[in-house]
């Protein structure tokens, strides 16, 4: 009768099977990366993680960082550092003909702390001013629009990019209708009234031309936006608004928005 192999002897195949593999399969895959700021400035100190591993990593003053993948397949890499908003990416170990281990670069986004618009700037955030928009007009046609718009400029050689902080999910956002318009200031107009047309003190910076396109991605935050425009913005003045409030022609439709609906959010692009 056949004799049954004894326990070390399965163990030491075991070894034996796992140093073969080990060298079938040659070095253990790697994944190597680099922290930046979004204006590309290493991030010293910053904590990097793969997901479902314990151990974590600090930068070096070069922002670089490496893990020795755990795993065949893909890996989720996670970096923050206090007062930036973390990110997550995801990363496949090199094939076989591949020179070098895998590599990723993250850029954080600035936290910026408060609630608000924050135009990116070349080196910091400016954070876009509120006012609160009025209704002029006569007893038959009004016009929305506001008493200024603030000092922030924002450069015009590029398409101007925006975080926007806030405590609402992205589907609440979506219901608000955030729009972007440029703004012109009118000092006196012609609007009908009870009487035929009348003219009138307006002295506001009103809305004018069609909507103004821009991309929104979730940042992994969940609780702030990206708003990336399409195309630089010719020159002019330019404001944030949710529910058309500068688009309105009715002075009930202003009256009707809760106080934090009526901001609008303002830059100008030199």
């Amino acid at each position: 009768m056949a004799r049954s192999p004894s326990p070390s002897s399965v163990a030491l195949g075991a070894v034996l099977s796992g140093l073969l593999l080990a060298t079938a399969c040659g070095e253990p895959a790697k994944v190597t990366g680099t922290v930046l700021d979004i204006w590309d400035q290493p991030l010293e100190g910053a904590t990097v993680a793969l997901e479902g591993v314990v151990e974590q990593q600090t930068t070096t003053g070069g922002g670089a960082f490496t893990f020795v993948l755990p795993q065949p397949g893909k890996a989720r890499v996670m970096a923050g550092k206090d007062g930036y908003i973390k990110d997550v990416a995801e990363v496949e170990p090199p094939g076989e003909d591949a020179e070098g281990p895998a590599t990723v670069t993250f850029r954080l986004y600035p936290d910026p702390g408060e609630v608000g618009f924050y135009g990116i700037g070349n080196r910091v955030y400016n954070k876009l001013p509120g006012f609160e928009a009025m209704t002029r007009g006569t007893e038959v046609r009004a016009l929305t629009g506001l008493h200024d718009v603030g000092d922030v400029v924002l450069p015009r050689d590029e398409a101007p990019r925006f975080v926007f902080s806030s405590t609402l999910r992205v589907e609440r956002l979506a219901q608000l209708n955030l729009r972007l318009h440029r703004l012109e200031f009118t000092q006196e107009t012609s609007l009908p009234g009870v009487l035929g047309e009348t003219s009138t003190d307006l002295n506001l910076w009103t809305a004018v031309g069609n909507e103004i396109p821009y991309d929104l991605t979730v940042l992994p935050s969940r609780d702030d936006f990206l708003i990336e425009l399409r195309e630089p913005l010719p020159p002019g003045a330019y404001a944030f608004h949710t529910q058309g409030t500068l688009t309105s022609h009715s002075y009930d439709g202003l009256d009707k928005l809760p106080r934090e609906l009526r901001l609008a959010y303002t830059f100008e692009v030199k």
